[in-house]
């Protein structure tokens, strides 16, 4: 339900044009929040741009957070900076109408910059980063800003030495030098380090943080396809206050003769493992995480180690950290390692096991049976395990009452009861994938939104005979949505879904697929029922 607050904030921002002098008695926090409702329901049209750079560019800002509008442009961002804004907080994503004169003009005057997250810029290049100095700058975001070369990098970390944490993933040009010019220049103040998707990545940057990076905590390198055994094993004798280690689908990480064992002397302090697609076998695997004693989190997703041998030593030794297991679409999991999960985890908070198609799940009923384990759970991965038990489902989400992401994508037995009893036992859910769930009506979803008023992910592609009921419930009832995936579903309108992203708090992604709809197609709201329903197929008596 939208507070009192969230309704003056979304009055304000329709009616801005209309308003005289009230600015300066805005406090600053609602001025920001103002404009980014404005900015998050693309509302930057040309009768209201006046008004929003007359009431709501000021000096006192501290904070912009533009996601994902075509209206913001060069322009808008040149004036916000002859505001005198003074920013501490600078988020701009996936706004493609910017370009890097816009960002260099406002950067450039902003001296007291603490965080800053540009994603999804493909404008971005060097000459925007070389306008970036502040001395208080500790937190940057670059992901996925496709143009970003070495020298834009470089120039950052050479003028900003107090950078603490630093995310490039998916910048394909990036290469070595950038890594090892952030490790010269940070050394030992680097905390965190994200180069996911990386493809030129190699052991030079390993050696790099190694060499000067001692005490990197977080260091993340999904498919990093150069780094060898070399480079982790300088990572592990160097960085001893390694936390957080993600070398998911680093293939030739393993590749040499003998190249094994560098796993067997990863950092002991490590919480968080993610191994996903590395192929080591069972006996490797298991000395590798049963030295780790403060491990939490473990992903080991289409590993071919994983087995119920590895598995129950695995739990058996450190399962009384473990908080989070994911097993996706391993290929030889059996239901002996679920039972070694319900039998050596106690805390556990996060179980996934999507794509494991032969798995029933009748082992796991002794810790969703025990209504105190049970309601630690937060997170449950089941997708397209068709042969997952009935009764140990419902078990799970009667008692799991503190479960917040629920994925059951391609389970063809569920239904509108299911979504009853998911309902009235899991008020936390925000995140629910019902894809392909074909056996699901728009009662079942209204049900569901109904009494989750967190619901902030939501999946419901492919269930064919969902309609704009299923929209209008989220669009009156899910203020917080931030996406939703309806593809497939044909009974749903455009203007549905245009409604829905005018009643959400913030800018929401919609994805809907679907064959080109009947021209004379004409929904309404049958006011006896309350229902929405295709009108033009009905028929009345004259």
């Amino acid at each position: 339900m939208k507070t009192l607050k969230d309704l003056c904030i979304m009055s304000l921002a329709d009616c801005l044009q209309l308003l005289s002098k009230f600015g300066t008695s805005l406090p600053t926090h609602l001025k920001e929040s103002v404009l980014t409702y404005i900015v998050d329901h693309d509302m930057l049209v040309k009768e209201k741009l006046p008004a929003v750079t007359y009431h709501l560019f000021h000096s006192t800002l501290t904070c912009i957070k533009l996601y994902y509008c075509s209206q913001v442009n060069d322009n808008f961002l040149s004036n916000l900076a002859l505001s005198g804004c003074k920013l501490t907080t600078v988020t701009i994503c996936g706004c493609h109408s910017v370009t890097n004169r816009g960002l260099s003009n406002l950067l450039q005057s902003q001296t007291f910059i603490e965080t800053l997250k540009l994603k999804q810029m493909t404008c971005l290049s060097d000459k925007t980063l070389k306008c970036v100095q502040s001395n208080r700058l500790t937190k940057v975001k670059l992901d996925a800003c496709s143009q970003l070369v070495d020298a834009g990098v470089i120039a950052l970390v050479e003028n900003n030495a107090t950078i603490r944490h630093i995310s490039l993933s998916n910048c394909s040009n990036i290469t070595d030098a950038s890594v090892i010019k952030i490790a010269s220049c940070l050394g030992n103040s680097l905390i965190s380090l994200n180069v996911d998707n990386i493809k030129y990545l190699s052991d030079d940057s390993f050696i790099a943080l190694a060499n000067h990076c001692s005490n990197i905590e977080d260091l993340r390198a999904m498919g990093g396809n150069g780094v060898s055994a070399i480079g982790l094993k300088a990572i592990n004798d160097n960085c001893v206050k390694l936390k957080i280690l993600d070398i998911s689908y680093c293939y030739h990480l393993l590749r040499a003769p003998n190249s094994t064992p560098v796993l067997n002397s990863v950092s002991e302090s490590i919480t968080f493992l993610n191994l996903t697609a590395i192929q080591i076998d069972s006996d490797s695997l298991t000395s590798c995480c049963i030295r780790l004693k403060n491990l939490s989190r473990l992903r080991l997703c289409g590993c071919s180690g994983v087995c119920e041998e590895s598995i129950t030593e695995i739990t058996k030794s450190i399962g009384d950290n473990l908080t989070e297991i994911d097993m996706t679409a391993c290929p030889n999991i059996k239901e002996g390692c679920l039972s070694a999960i319900a039998k050596y985890c106690p805390i556990l908070e996060s179980l996934r096991i999507g794509l494991c198609s032969q798995i029933v799940g009748r082992s796991l009923l002794p810790l969703f049976n025990d209504k105190e384990r049970a309601k630690l759970i937060r997170i449950l991965h089941l997708t397209n395990c068709s042969a997952f038990d009935t009764e140990v489902l419902i078990t799970a989400v009667t008692n799991c009452i503190n479960l917040s992401a629920l994925l059951i994508s391609g389970l063809s037995w569920v239904n509108d009861a299911f979504m009853c009893t998911l309902s009235m036992n899991c008020p936390k859910l925000s995140a629910l994938y019902l894809k392909g769930c074909k056996n699901v009506s728009d009662n079942g979803v209204c049900d569901v939104v109904f009494r989750c008023a967190l619901l902030r992910d939501v999946v419901l592609s492919g269930i064919h005979c969902l309609t704009d009921k299923s929209v209008f419930a989220l669009a009156n009832n899910s203020h917080q949505l931030e996406s939703l995936y309806v593809t497939a579903c044909s009974k749903i309108t455009p203007a549905a879904l245009r409604y829905l992203q005018d009643c959400c708090l913030q800018s929401i992604f919609i994805e809907h697929k679907v064959p080109n709809a009947d021209p004379k197609q004409l929904i309404a709201k049958n006011l006896d029922t309350g229902e929405f329903c295709r009108m033009d197929l009905q028929s009345y008596d004259t």
